[in-house]
């Protein structure tokens, strides 16, 4: 292995399905509210692009070299979680 790697997992999923996701496992009521494009470039400047856009980081380079995630699916990997 050489250069750099995407610490991802392969499931790409938005905050809001996280959040949703996460309340389903925590058995949590959910509600997302949206907040303002206009409040988060006032808040963040520049950076509000990556949060208002997001950014799709690829897993494809370390799944090519044998890398095998424990969990590929977030609902697995945050079900392990709640469960210790």
């Amino acid at each position: 292995m050489e250069g750099a790697y995407n610490a991802v997992a392969p499931d790409h999923r938005t905050n809001k399905e996280f959040t949703r996701i996460l309340a389903h496992i925590l058995k949590k009521p959910f509600w997302f509210t949206n907040v303002p494009v206009i409040v988060m470039k006032l808040m963040f400047g520049e950076m509000s692009e990556i949060l208002l856009k997001g950014s799709r980081v690829s897993a494809d380079k370390i799944i090519g070299s044998g890398y095998k995630f424990q969990f590929s699916e977030l609902e697995n990997a945050l079900t392990d979680i709640s469960l210790k």
